[in-house]
């Protein structure tokens, strides 16, 4: 499994992101942090800390709708975010949209910038806003008509989803219907999966500002321990969890074997 967390809003969150960050310890596991960068001014240290065995990623600079912003600013964004981690003196690859929205010509832009990889689509359907069931559900090299039609090269790392329903594999929707999922549905199978979470699932009572009163609630139920709990139930049952730069560069050293 490869595990991602959007690092979103530390002021309320960073006390749940630091007991993450044992329970990873505690099953040797890695993942990918994707930051929004204006953080760095108040939390730069902590996020250094994070990188000593984490993988720091861009989320943006200042988390807004890339679809509704324009080129200059996207720009702008994508450049600012990963100059924003490099000046840390941590290397940034990766690249996650706010809200799982690229616009058509992320690819290109990101590719501009130096970045290897994006994780910006969700293999779901969300009515009104995107419809990715098509894409894989693991790791693959992006494209053509993936993002953009001008694309290069680059390696998307789609969150996945599971069952023949295509739900979603992001702790907001898991920790809501945990239920009644199947334990087996949520391990991986012999392709990796990618499990997404947001710093507010780990901190109970903290939601992603901005949202109406429904979402602010769906966001806070369950927080905190019940996460964690199911975490950690996830943790066990995996052969191994890593971040997407773990998997890319065994990829790369697959490829240089051959």
């Amino acid at each position: 499994m490869i595990l991602t967390i959007d690092i979103e809003n530390l002021d309320l969150t960073e006390q749940g992101v630091r007991r993450l960050l044992r329970l990873l310890d505690k099953y040797n596991a890695k993942a990918t942090f994707f930051v929004v960068t204006d953080q760095i001014k108040k939390h730069g240290r902590f996020i250094k800390q994070i990188a000593e065995k984490h993988e720091i990623a861009s989320h943006t600079h200042n988390h807004k709708n890339l679809k509704l912003l324009e080129s200059k600013i996207i720009l702008y964004e994508l450049k600012k975010s990963k100059e924003e981690i490099e000046n840390l003196g941590i290397n940034c690859i990766g690249f996650r949209a706010p809200y799982n929205l690229p616009n058509k010509d992320i690819l290109t832009s990101l590719n501009k910038y130096g970045y290897e990889y994006d994780s910006s689509l969700c293999r779901v359907y969300f009515p009104s806003r995107f419809n990715y069931r098509g894409i894989p559900n693991s790791p693959y090299i992006a494209k053509g008509d993936d993002l953009t039609k001008k694309g290069n090269f680059m390696m998307e790392f789609p969150i996945s989803s599971f069952s023949p329903f295509k739900f979603p594999c992001t702790m907001s929707f898991i920790k809501i219907f945990h239920k009644w999922i199947p334990k087996r549905l949520l391990s991986s199978d012999k392709k990796e999966r990618i499990l997404s979470l947001h710093d507010h699932d780990l901190q109970a009572g903290s939601y992603q500002e901005g949202q109406n009163r429904f979402l602010e609630y769906l966001q806070r139920f369950n927080s905190g321990e019940k996460v964690f709990s199911i975490l950690e139930g996830i943790m066990k049952r995996e052969r191994r969890i890593i971040s997407c730069k773990e998997y890319l560069d065994q990829l790369k050293a697959q490829v240089r074997n051959n």
